[in-house]
């Protein structure tokens, strides 16, 4: 089915979906400023807001992405979106850790505990500055003020700017893609979720602006994404059972999540080499897929 036709209301709901999410971010950012503990899906929520808002404002923001002109807002939301990432990965590396572990010696496991809650500690209190300075500063609201003052083009020659921004991610999707099949290294899964993660959040956007489906996300497209997910936290483990003094308890237990990480790394291959999750790509650009 192909996309209706462009008209002056894409550009209306653009801006309302960008400022609805924006407003959303500021609301689990005033969670992790001033919450002692904000809870783990107040934390991933506010992650995905933020990843979303960065998608969504350089699409209508035509300044400089990257070197010394980069747009401040872009780079602001990035660092802050950073942060939020850490402190969920260490969240989510230290839950998996400690269940795991329970087989432990208990001295290690208690010695393990203390380290683990220590750095999640710094982490949230690292975040809860940076909250309540960029809530100082009005970041979210910065955000909604440049989209609402963005000069955006008629109707035709946007849905031109759209379309060429969605084939932009989605060809840096697919040489991930390619990448990571013909050389499937941490590194390079990682880069295959990130660009996944952000050519979603754009085609939803987009999806939404012009008229065409965009909640109906293929099956094949959402197993790889959360494949890869999965992934990312066994690797998050991993980098945190490394930073461990050395000792036969820990060896051990290290060759355990090596196996683990393996195990589904192997589940991650085989989607990506299935011909309908190659195929699934293609909803990235505003095409539909069979046996979504």
């Amino acid at each position: 089915m192909a996309p209706a036709k462009p008209t002056a209301r894409e550009a209306t709901v653009l801006r309302a979906e960008i400022a609805r999410s924006a407003r959303r971010a500021e609301d689990g950012l005033r969670a992790a400023a001033y919450r002692e503990m904000p809870d783990p899906e107040t934390l991933h929520r506010l992650h995905r807001d933020l990843r979303e808002l960065r998608v969504s404002h350089r699409l209508l923001i035509p300044l400089p992405k990257i070197g010394p002109h980069e747009d401040a807002t872009d780079r602001r939301l990035r660092k802050l979106a950073g942060l939020v990432g850490e402190v969920r990965d260490r969240d989510v590396a230290t839950d998996l850790l400690l269940r795991a572990g329970r087989g432990m010696d208990p001295r290690l496991r208690q010695s393990l505990r203390s380290r683990l809650r220590h750095e999640g500690q710094v982490g949230r209190e690292l975040l809860r500055a940076a909250a309540r300075a960029e809530l100082e500063r009005h970041l979210l609201q910065t955000v909604i003020r440049d989209v609402a003052g963005a000069t955006v083009p008629g109707p035709a020659r946007l849905r031109r700017e759209l379309e060429s921004a969605l084939a932009q991610h989605h060809q840096t999707v697919v040489r991930a893609f390619r990448r990571g099949l013909k050389k499937p290294s941490t590194r390079r899964l990682h880069r295959l979720r990130i660009s996944l993660r952000n050519a979603r959040a754009l085609r939803v956007l987009v999806g939404r602006a012009t008229g065409h489906p965009a909640e109906s996300v293929p099956s094949d497209l959402e197993k790889l994404q959360r494949t890869l997910g999965r992934l990312h936290d066994l690797d998050m483990v991993a980098d945190r059972i490394a930073a461990l003094p050395s000792g036969e308890n820990i060896d051990r237990w290290e060759r355990q999540w090596r196996r683990a990480r393996k195990a589904e790394r192997i589940q991650a291959l085989a989607r990506m080499q299935r011909r309908r999750t190659r195929k699934s790509l293609a909803w990235l650009t505003l095409a539909t897929t069979e046996g979504g």
